[in-house]
């Protein structure tokens, strides 16, 4: 369905003509989505009616005007890790933000960043290590540092030193959906970019909550991004080509992968260095993410795993990096992590450069991680995302484990042992972060279907033990268009009542399109089946022991 001519015209008078198209194979380009095949059975999320590519604040303004004015529904991306296109609904303006791209300001005395939406987390600590800073690094070098801390959930092993994406916005510039635009905290007095909470009640809240509403809350057009310090040169040195290539690790870094006996010592381990606060990441990546990560090729991953060699040493493991400001702080941190490996009874495990050189590129950019769940199959999805205290997430751990094991044993997914990434955050008491890997072939059809039903499984798992309930009001998990809130709920404080009534007043005309939020609209029969049917669905599942 193309756009209404007079609509097409009022947009074309915001930008410039080339910035604006219909041209279908352009827009099939935004509608190739990894996973989206596993969510709507299809690999192709819907056509929208056309991209237009703005350069500022007030250019968003201005196409969220006309959206408002001729009905039209709008999605913004940012660097499109995760598609504009991630939508169950047919039909919308896809606003693409890649011409705005640039690094504002860079603060070093106050710690922050000023960034546009299209500058990836590569891009941002490339450049603020060169002045002692460094921001965090969401879910892989490529993303989009202002949709992780403001609009969607992104997480890292380096965040239990830089912080969980939605403590570090400070302050935002906002184009609301119907038009207006929003300025957080300091920046709303003229004071600067410091904060973003006050004068007043925070809204930080309302735009991102637990994972943020992934463009269904209108387009955060700039952000100031907390940075931390950094204590390695201002630039790192490597060697090779990507995707295997090493970096030289700085003299203020260490690197360890520790071994435990069991997973009760390995949550506790994860617990105490968080609590010290002495690791620049810490992280359980799974052992096959590790062989994964260390090697240059499927066939060579696929040697050692035949082995056992690493199903045999690192079921309980971490990864460790270290970083000082001094030889007399690292001595002190690496004396804090003996005395925990000596609580934990964990061992070091001896690794050659070439290993300790993969963990801290994962450390420093995520781009170990990102090559060691989509080069084995062509695809991942991942469920059994949960964000709570350590001690739930270990339950989470064996419960989700347990019901992907079944469909690896039967062959329909890879069989990549027990592959939950876990990771602490900055603060021991807030807990930590969970995902469980899905490693499945896009091209068969038996292995899409296999993929879903362990997504929906783990769902109704989650619901059924209350774990991290709050977490479904999220983009996280396999339902949407709002059913799944209407179950999840009423578990969590009645939440999506409120979730539909910021969107109810934020966005009046309904035009930011809400796949991944809340939709008021959603019918409430459709909504009761819903619930009905998933309640089926745990009242016939078979406990998991």
């Amino acid at each position: 369905m193309a756009l209404a001519r007079e609509a097409y015209r009022a947009l074309e008078d915001v930008v410039r003509p080339e910035y604006l198209t219909e041209e279908p194979a352009v827009l099939d380009g935004y509608c190739f989505v990894w996973g989206n095949d596993v969510i709507f059975g299809d690999n192709f999320a819907p056509r929208p009616h056309a991209v237009i590519l703005p350069g500022s604040t007030e250019e968003v303004q201005g196409i969220v005007k006309v959206c408002n004015r001729y009905g039209i529904e709008f999605k913004a991306h940012s660097t499109g890790f995760v598609s504009a296109a991630f939508s169950s609904r047919t039909g919308f303006l896809s606003i693409d933000l890649r011409r705005m791209n640039k690094i504002l300001e860079i603060d070093e005395r106050n710690m922050y960043a000023v960034v546009e939406p299209y500058v990836s987390s590569c891009e941002l600590i490339t450049e603020t290590i060169k002045r002692g800073l460094r921001s965090y690094n969401p879910a892989g070098p490529s993303t989009s540092i202002v949709a992780s801390a403001t609009s969607f959930c992104g997480l890292s092993s380096a965040q239990i030193s830089a912080g969980f994406g939605g403590r570090t916005p400070l302050s935002v510039e906002w184009v609301l959906p119907d038009g207006e635009i929003l300025r957080l905290g300091s920046l709303a007095t003229g004071a600067g970019w410091f904060t973003g909470d006050g004068p007043g009640p925070s809204l930080r809240g309302v735009m991102r909550g637990y994972s943020g509403p992934a463009g269904g809350l209108g387009v955060i057009t700039k952000a100031a991004i907390k940075l931390v310090p950094w204590y390695g040169p201002p630039q790192i040195e490597t060697t090779g080509k990507p995707p295997s290539y090493r970096a030289e690790i700085p003299a203020s870094f260490r690197v360890y992968t520790v071994v435990f006996p069991s997973r009760d010592q390995l949550f506790e381990a994860l617990y105490l260095t968080s609590e010290e606060a002495i690791s620049y990441a810490c992280s359980r990546r799974g052992p096959f993410t590790m062989a994964a990560g260390m090697t240059a090729s499927n066939k060579e991953v696929e040697e050692v795993w035949r082995g056992g060699y690493f199903q045999n040493k690192f079921a309980h493991s971490l990864s460790v990096v270290l970083d000082a400001s001094s030889p007399r702080e690292m001595e002190y941190r690496e004396a804090c992590l003996q005395e925990i490996l000596r609580r934990t009874e964990g061992e070091i495990f001896p690794e050659d450069s070439r290993a300790q050189s993969a963990r801290f590129v994962h450390a420093f950019t995520g781009q170990g991680g990102v090559k060691g769940t989509f080069r084995s199959t062509g695809a991942f999805i991942t469920g059994a995302n949960a964000d709570e205290a350590l001690k739930v997430l270990q339950k989470a751990n064996e419960l989700a484990y347990g019901l992907k094991d079944k469909f690896a044993k039967e062959g329909k997914i890879l069989d990549d042992a027990d592959s939950a990434w876990v990771t602490g955050y900055e603060d021991s008491a807030f807990g930590g972060h969970e995902e469980l890997v899905v490693r499945y072939d896009p091209a068969d059809p038996d292995s899409t279907r296999a993929a879903a039903e362990v997504m929906s499984l783990i769902d109704s798992l989650w619901l059924e033990k209350n774990i991290d309930i709050g977490a479904f009001a999220g983009c996280s998990h396999s339902s949407f268009e709002g059913s799944i809130h209407e179950i999840a709920g009423p578990k969590c404080l009645n939440y999506h009542i409120w979730m539909k009534k910021i969107k109810s007043a934020f966005d009046p005309n309904l035009v930011s399109e809400s796949s991944f939020y809340v939709n008021p609209d959603v019918n409430n029969t459709s909504s009761a089946n819903s619930q009905k049917s998933t309640q089926n669905d745990l009242d016939n599942k078979q406990p998991i022991t």
